[in-house]
C-alpha cells in the first residue's frame, strides 16, 4: 500500500515544484545582480569531424559541431554570464582551431567574458585559447610556441639499400605524393608550396595574435618565434595574463562575478550529440537519435565527408578511430537523404586528402545531380580538401574554406615499388609467362618499360584532364586558367581564396549561414548526416555480418591503385611513418597521400 501511496505524492510534488519554476520566471531579477552560468567547456584529446559510435569507453571524443554549437547556444542564452575554456591536451588540425577561435570571439562580441585555463599549450592551441579575455597558466606551465616547421622524411636511400626501387608518373611538378620514395631531397616544386603554405599560415597566426592580443605585427611575430617559453616568460611575452593555479584560480573568479561553473551545458540532446559514454549505451537511446531520425524537408543537411577517398564500402570498424570515404557509402547515404524529404540545401563538410579518381568522380556525379534537381550545395571545408577532397567539392553553389585549410592539389599520380633488387638478396627467383605486350606492365621486379612508363602517364593525364575541365566548369575558368593553378599544387585558404579556388573564408557556421542564403531558408533548422547509430543498431548490425570489426586499412583501398596488393605491406610501413597522428606540425600529408 505504500509503494502505491507514494506515486500520487510524488506527482503533487512534481507538480507543485514546476509550478513554483513557472511562477520564478517572472520574478524579480536574479539577487546577485546577473546571470548564474558560467559554461566551462573542457578540450581534451582529439576534436573529430564525426563522432566514433563506439568510443564508449570513456565519456566519447569532442566533435567540432558539438563544441562550437554549444559556444554558439551559451552566447544567445541570457542565463549563461561567462565562457570557461580548459585545455589540457586538445589535438585538433589548423582549420578546427581556427573555427574554435572565431566561435570564442563570437561570443566575447556579445560583452560576456571569457577566460581560458591551460597547464600548457602548442601553437594551434594557442591560437584557440587566444581569443579569450584572459588567458590563465599554472605556474609550472609553458608555452610551446617557437616556429613552423614541415617536416618531410626522404626513404630512397634507405629502401635502395634493400634492394627496392620507387618509380612514380604524375601530372606536374607539385604533384609529390611519391616523392619521399624517389628523390633523396626535396624537389622545386615541394620546397615552392610549402614555404608558400608556411608563408600563408605565419601570416594568419601573427593576425590573430594582432587582433586577440592588441599587438603591433613586428611584436606578435617575435612574441610568437621567440619561445619556448616557461609560464613567467610566456606573461612577460605578453602572450598570457595570469599566473595562477587553475582551479583556485576558477574558483575565485566565478565567486567574484557571482557566478557557477556548469560542465555540463549543452549536454542536451541537439542535432549532432556526443558519443556515448558505456553507461549510456545500454538505454538504447543515444542522445541525438531520435533528432537525427525526423524528416529533413526543408532543413539544412550537413553531410560528413571526412578521410581518404576509397571505392566500395568501407568495411568500417566502429571502434577505430580512423574515418573513409567511400563511394557506395556516400551514396547510399545522399539516397536515404532524400528518402526523408528533400532539403532546403546541402552543406558537405570535407576533411579529406583525397584517394581514388573513380570515387571522386562518382560522388562529384551524384552531388551534381542535386543541384540539377534544385537542391543547392556549399563546401565547408576543414583542414584539408585535397585532391580528391578538392574533386567532390569544386562543383558547389559555393566553397567555404578557414586560411589554414590545405587544399587544391588538382593532379594525379600514379608509382610503384620495384623489388627486384630485394628478391636477389633473399634468394628470391620470380618467372612468369604471359600473353600480350603490356601482360607485365605491373611485374614488381623491374623498371616500367618505356613504352609501359607512356602507357601509365597517358591514363594519368586523361584524368587530370577530366580533373582541370570539371574544376573550370565549377569554378567559372578556363581550363587553361585552372591548369595554371593545378599541376598538384597545395594551397592555403587564403591563397585558393585569392586564386579563386574557393569563395569565401570561414567555418561551419558560415558555410551554413550561406546554405540558408542560396536556399531562401534563413530560419532553416540542421540535421547532420551521417547519423549516429545506436549501440543495438551497431550489435545487430555486427550479428548480421553487415558491419565487419576487422580493422580497416583506408590505405590498402588507396594504394591499390599504384601499387599490387603483394607491395602494400611495404608501402604501408614507409606511410605510417609519414603520417603519424601528431597535428602540431603542419601537415604536408596530402602530397604524400595523394595516390590516385
Amino acid at each position: 500500500m505504500r509503494a502505491f501511496l507514494r506515486f500520487p505524492i510524488l506527482v503533487v510534488l512534481t507538480l507543485a515544484v514546476a509550478t513554483a519554476a513557472a511562477q520564478d520566471s517572472t520574478a524579480e531579477p536574479d539577487p546577485f545582480g546577473g546571470p548564474r552560468k558560467a559554461v566551462v567547456i573542457t578540450l581534451d584529446g582529439p576534436v573529430v569531424e564525426q563522432a566514433n559510435p563506439l568510443a564508449f569507453l570513456g565519456p566519447g571524443e569532442s566533435t567540432l559541431r558539438e563544441l562550437t554549437g554549444t559556444i554558439d547556444r551559451a552566447a544567445k542564452d541570457d542565463r549563461v554570464g561567462a565562457l570557461v575554456v580548459r585545455t589540457i591536451r586538445p589535438m585538433m588540425g589548423w582549420a578546427q582551431a581556427a573555427e574554435l577561435r572565431d566561435g570564442i570571439l563570437a561570443f566575447r562580441e556579445t560583452g560576456k567574458p571569457v577566460v581560458a585555463l591551460t597547464d600548457a599549450a602548442v601553437l594551434n592551441d594557442y591560437l584557440v585559447v587566444s581569443a579569450a579575455d584572459r588567458i590563465v597558466m599554472t605556474p609550472v606551465g609553458g608555452l610551446g610556441v617557437y616556429g613552423l616547421s614541415a617536416d618531410m622524411y626522404f626513404f630512397r636511400d634507405m629502401l635502395g639499400k634493400l634492394g627496392i626501387e620507387a618509380h612514380a608518373v604524375n601530372t606536374g611538378r607539385f604533384k609529390t605524393a611519391f616523392e619521399p620514395f624517389t628523390h633523396g631531397e626535396m624537389s622545386e616544386g615541394t620546397r615552392i608550396q610549402v614555404q608558400a603554405l608556411l608563408d600563408s599560415h605565419e601570416n594568419h597566426i601573427v593576425s590573430c595574435i594582432v587582433g586577440a592580443r592588441g599587438m603591433t605585427p613586428d611584436a606578435a611575430r617575435k612574441a610568437l618565434w621567440n619561445g619556448p617559453y616557461s609560464s613567467a616568460g610566456a606573461k612577460e611575452a605578453g602572450l598570457v595574463t595570469d599566473i595562477a593555479y587553475l582551479d583556485a584560480f576558477l574558483e575565485e573568479w566565478l565567486a567574484a562575478q557571482n557566478l557557477e561553473a556548469d560542465e555540463k551545458y549543452g549536454a542536451e540532446p541537439v542535432a549532432v550529440a556526443k558519443t556515448p559514454s558505456l553507461f549510456s549505451l545500454f538505454s538504447g537511446l543515444s542522445a541525438g537519435g531520435a533528432a537525427a531520425r525526423r524528416s529533413t524537408e526543408g532543413r539544412i543537411v550537413v553531410v560528413g565527408a571526412t578521410g581518404p577517398i576509397v571505392d566500395g564500402r568501407s568495411d568500417e570498424n566502429p571502434f577505430a578511430a580512423q574515418q573513409v570515404i567511400a563511394s557506395e557509402d556516400f551514396l547510399e547515404l545522399i539516397d536515404e537523404i532524400l528518402d526523408e524529404g528533400t532539403p532546403a540545401a546541402i552543406v558537405l563538410r570535407v576533411d579529406s586528402p583525397g584517394g581514388s579518381a573513380i570515387a571522386s568522380d562518382r560522388i562529384w556525379n551524384r552531388l551534381g545531380e542535386l543541384q540539377a534537381d534544385g537542391i543547392p550545395l556549399v563546401v565547408s571545408m576543414s583542414n584539408v580538401a585535397a585532391s580528391g577532397g578538392y574533386y567532390i567539392s569544386m562543383g558547389a553553389d559555393r566553397i567555404v574554406a578557414e586560411p589554414t585549410t590545405i587544399t587544391g592539389s588538382i593532379g594525379v599520380i600514379g608509382g610503384r615499388f620495384v623489388l627486384g633488387g630485394t628478391y636477389g638478396k633473399i634468394g628470391v627467383n620470380k618467372q612468369s609467362i604471359r600473353k600480350g605486350p603490356n601482360a607485365g606492365i605491373l611485374d614488381e621486379t623491374r623498371p616500367w618499360t618505356a613504352d609501359e612508363e607512356a602507357i601509365v602517364v597517358a591514363l594519368l593525364e586523361e584524368i587530370y584532364d577530366v580533373f582541370t575541365a570539371k574544376a573550370a566548369e565549377g569554378r567559372g575558368m578556363t581550363q587553361d586558367e585552372v591548369k595554371e593553378l593545378a599541376g598538384g599544387r597545395v594551397w592555403s585558404g587564403t591563397d585558393a581564396l585569392a586564386n579563386g579556388l574557393v569563395d569565401q573564408l570561414g567555418g561551419l557556421s558560415d558555410a551554413i549561414a550561406a546554405a540558408r542564403e542560396i536556399a531562401g531558408a534563413p530560419d532553416a533548422a540542421v540535421v547532420s548526416y551521417p547519423r549516429e547509430k545506436e549501440f543495438f543498431e551497431l550489435v545487430e548490425e555486427m550479428l548480421s555480418g553487415q558491419l565487419s570489426v576487422a580493422a580497416p586499412d583506408p590505405f590498402m583501398a588507396v594504394a591499390e591503385r599504384a601499387v599490387p596488393a603483394r607491395h602494400v605491406a611495404t608501402v604501408r610501413t614507409m606511410t605510417e611513418l609519414l603520417s603519424g597522428p601528431e597535428p602540431r606540425i603542419l601537415a604536408v600529408h596530402p602530397m604524400m597521400f595523394d595516390i590516385r
